[in-house]
């Protein structure tokens, strides 16, 4: 199962948005627009069911401003993506969490050490990856830091828009195709096996 954050559905309902900086190269993610419906393209073909938790659909309308109506009949009418509550079951494994990093009252200011993010923020991410569990989420796409890490820190992987493969020039191949033969390019050039053992 697949989830998503606002900073994903953002480049996704808004492809115009300025496309993020790749902290490896410090510039702006390259054909930024074809990753993004070369992964939509994917998801459709896969029948996947793409997980957008409600806090996120919260934040994704607010920054939509005006065209909040627009937009939420648009995520609606995709059948590719489902809204997920921020149900008793979330409610109980955010609770879970919380009690994992802050096990006792005494530590409640130590929510936010080792961050600059506020604890609001730090909740509200805590509540997208509980969600996510409860759906059985296994990997999240997503650009912002605080939850990666947050996801990663609790058995989710995720996917960064820089992480995302151009087209292919084979329009048959699939994504999986095609992160595949970038991991074996990748351990080729590090003198590492590829699928194939060569």
């Amino acid at each position: 199962m697949i989830g998503v954050d606002e900073t994903f559905l953002t480049l996704v309902f808004y492809p115009e948005s300025d496309p993020p900086s790749d902290p490896k190269t410090h510039k702006p993610v390259t054909r930024l627009n074809e990753r993004i419906e070369f992964l939509v393209d994917s998801w459709e073909a896969a029948r996947e069911t793409i997980i957008v938790p409600t806090p996120v659909i919260t934040e994704f309308l607010y920054l939509a401003g005006q065209f909040a109506s627009d937009y939420l009949a648009e995520l609606e009418n995709n059948s590719v993506f489902k809204a997920a509550d921020f149900d008793k079951l979330a409610a109980v494994e955010l609770a879970a969490l919380h009690n994992k990093y802050a096990p006792t009252k005494s530590k409640r200011r130590s929510r936010t050490k080792g961050t600059n993010e506020t604890w609001a923020k730090i909740n509200f991410d805590r509540q997208i990856v509980a969600i996510c569990k409860t759906k059985s989420v296994t990997v999240i796409y997503s650009d912002d830091e605080g939850l990666t890490i947050f996801a990663e820190r609790n058995g989710i992987d995720v996917i960064h828009s820089w992480d995302l493969p151009e087209p292919p020039s084979d329009p048959q191949m699939t994504l999986e195709e095609v992160l595949t033969r970038e991991e074996n390019t990748r351990a080729t050039a590090e003198g590492g096996p590829t699928e194939s053992g060569s």
